[in-house]
């Protein structure tokens, strides 16, 4: 199977600033981790609300991984504002309610032994 890794780096994309969209501090901590092992030396900026994400430049973001379920706002209204506003980052939405309920039945542990990390169930 064919990942985007086969055919670039995220690296190779100058991807300096990762924002994280999450209200929850753990969840949010999760992601940076992950992403962190698989791009190292970016800088993490975390927001917990759409009010906050409007006070981010969008020319200082490289990469958005979103949460979908947040305070005060609908899925589709997080998709089409971070689409909107950050249309020249690349966009992660993930579910990360989902990580939530499986806390302490799945952790995650994050391996990097080559330029590719892998997630596995411990």
């Amino acid at each position: 199977m064919k990942t985007p890794s086969d055919n670039h780096t995220f690296g190779e994309k100058g991807l300096k600033n990762l924002l994280i969209l999450e209200d929850h501090p753990t969840s949010a901590m999760v992601v940076e981790e992950i992403i962190a092992a698989v791009v190292p030396g970016l800088t993490a900026r975390v927001v917990d609300s759409v009010e906050q994400l409007q006070q981010i430049e969008p020319a200082d973001v490289d990469l958005v991984v979103s949460d979908l379920v947040l305070p005060n706002s609908k899925p589709a209204e997080v998709i089409d504002m971070v689409s909107q506003r950050f249309s020249s980052s690349l966009r992660i939405f993930l579910p990360l309610w989902a990580m939530r309920k499986l806390k302490g039945r799945w952790p995650i542990r994050v391996r990097c032994c080559s330029p590719k990390a892998s997630i596995t169930k411990n």
